[in-house]
This record gives C-alpha cells, sequence and structure tokens, in this order.
C-alpha cells in the first residue's frame, strides 16, 4: 500500500535534488570561511579583468587625447589616479561580494537544514513502515506470519 505522505515528500526532495540541489547539496561539502574565500578570489580575478577591459575601452576611446597629451603629461600622477580607482572600486567590489556569498551561503545552509530534516522525516516513515509489517521474528528465527494464516512451525511462512 502506497503512502501518499510518503510518496508527496520524496516528490518533494527529488525536485529539490534536480533543480537548488544541483548547486546546493556540493556546497555543503565547504566551511563557511572556505565557500567565502574561494568565491572572493574568483572576484578579485574577475573584478580586474574588468578593469583593464574598461580600461582599455576608456583608452581606445580617448585615444587621440592620450596620443596628442602624452608629451605634456605626468604619467606618473595618471598611473597613481588609475591606481587609487583601481583598488578604491576593488575593496567595494570586495566588500560586496563578501556580503552577497556570506548571504548566500547562509541561505544554502539554511535549505540543506531543511532539506536534511525532510530526508530525516522520510527515514523515520520508512522505519515506521518497517516496524509495522505483520511479519514478527520470534526468538528463534522463524518467521510467523499472522496475515498470512502461517502457523510458524515452516521457516518459508509468510516469505
Amino acid at each position: 500500500m502506497l503512502n501518499s505522505e510518503k510518496v508527496i515528500l520524496m516528490t518533494k526532495l527529488a525536485i529539490y535534488e534536480q533543480n537548488e540541489g544541483k548547486k546546493e547539496i556540493p556546497i555543503s561539502r565547504y566551511f563557511k570561511g572556505d565557500y567565502i574565500s574561494v568565491r572572493m578570489i574568483g572576484s578579485f580575478f574577475a573584478f580586474t579583468i574588468a578593469f583593464v577591459i574598461g580600461f582599455s575601452l576608456w583608452a581606445v576611446c580617448n585615444a587621440e587625447y592620450l596620443i596628442e597629451n602624452i608629451t605634456t603629461m605626468d604619467l606618473f600622477s595618471f598611473g597613481k589616479w588609475v591606481a587609487i580607482i583601481y583598488l578604491l572600486t576593488l575593496v567595494l567590489y570586495l566588500v560586496l561580494s563578501y556580503i552577497y556569498f556570506a548571504y548566500k551561503f547562509k541561505k544554502i545552509r539554511r535549505n540543506l537544514k531543511n532539506y536534511n530534516g525532510e530526508l530525516k522525516n522520510l527515514h523515520k516513515m520508512q522505519q515506521e513502515e518497517i516496524n509495522n509489517t505483520v511479519t514478527d521474528r520470534d526468538f528463534l528465527g522463524k518467521v510467523v506470519s499472522e496475515a498470512k494464516g502461517g502457523n510458524g512451525d515452516d521457516d518459508t511462512a509468510g516469505i
């Protein structure tokens, strides 16, 4: 006999595993600090690449000005301002990344905690189902089956 609550719970768990679980379950292997550190390193490289691309686009758009004024420009000052802009925006981006990834990790942990709770509920349902079966073993190991009408004398009754 099918237990409708068990089927609903198993379906809910399978949907989670197929959707969010594909990304969230592997993250459960990380500690919070490790997860955030790995993501922050990735954010650092992504931001650096984006900044270089953005700066290159700016340089191409302003190439005429740069070429005309390269001899009169203070290149050290210009480089210092580019570095300051890079560092300030990098720090801002990394702070925002830290906040985002800490929130994301907390949300994933909450989802996994709910998932594990549902797995425990499913396990409990299965244990209750096993405990409520009509077959019991007596102290000699013989199967006694009241549902099948067996008398418990032969070992194959109820199997």
